[in-house]
């Protein structure tokens, strides 16, 4: 479940790096990422931040679920 979703980096930085909080099989974790979708955002920024949740959501975490592999900058709090 994913339970925020926050600005890592400083406002003027590009690209932001976010800061996805969640919870996985009961363990709490956290994921940080710059958001660079690699193409200039040119659907605004609603539309882009929407495909990069859902790349997180339905890319990310199901490839970590199905293969036990970690996307680069995730962590669980437990380790």
């Amino acid at each position: 479940m994913i339970e925020a979703i926050r600005l890592a980096s400083p406002p003027d930085v590009w690209p932001p790096r976010l800061r996805v909080e969640f919870t996985t099989g009961g363990r709490r974790g956290v994921w940080e990422d710059d958001w660079d979708l690699g193409y200039l955002i040119d659907n605004g920024p609603v539309s882009s931040a929407a495909d990069w949740f859902a790349s997180i959501a339905w890319t990310g975490f199901l490839e970590m679920q199905d293969t036990g592999s970690r996307p680069a900058g995730l962590r669980f709090l437990d380790e």
